[in-house]
């Protein structure tokens, strides 16, 4: 089998040096041909520096209004609070006694002077003696747990109206009269 593999080896070499003595001439022949003829090529023209603007087609009428620009739109929005969502200080709930909608509560020292709906959360703007924030119903009447209190001890918020702005107090567990706007 040995001898079998060395002699295919060796035909298989005498093969590749004769096809290379017969094409080789060929193969130089083939490579010698002279240049091809020149190709004329058309001469291209510079590409003008600003895009020929084409007429946009009319545009159906959908009956949709345009929306409002970004300046159109900041120079409607009044000035406020940068996050309405923060509870309120003393210095941004200013509550004057002469203000016809202000309810005073002698009970409980309180003056209402609004209600209103921050999400879910019914709250309700009071002023104490000097101290002025909001009201959230519960034992205490805070909204957040580390605002100030603004009940006196014993008082607590059991409901808040927004429809008819009224705010329910209980003293001791104990209901009061409703405090309304009028």
């Amino acid at each position: 089998m040995t001898v079998f593999a060395i002699w295919l080896k060796a035909a298989a070499d005498r093969a590749v040096g004769l096809a290379a003595l017969t094409l080789g001439p060929l193969a130089l022949f083939a490579c010698g041909s002279p240049e091809p003829p020149p190709v004329s090529m058309p001469s291209l023209e510079p590409l003008p520096s600003e895009p020929q603007q084409l007429p946009s087609p009319p545009r159906p009428d959908l009956g949709l209004i345009p929306l409002p620009t970004v300046e159109e739109v900041q120079q409607s929005a009044p000035g406020g609070r940068v996050d309405p969502f923060q509870p309120l200080s003393s210095e941004q709930v200013e509550v004057d006694s002469d203000v016809a909608d202000a309810v005073f509560d002698p009970a409980s020292g309180l003056t209402l002077s609004g209600v209103l709906r921050v999400g879910q959360q019914r709250r309700a703007l009071v002023q104490t003696q000097g101290r002025s924030g909001e009201l959230c119903e519960g034992a205490d009447g805070r909204c957040v747990a580390d605002g100030d209190r603004l009940l006196p001890s014993g008082w607590s918020v059991l409901s808040i109206d927004v429809e008819k702005g009224c705010l329910a107090l209980a003293r001791e567990g104990e209901a009061q009269d409703l405090i309304c706007l009028s």
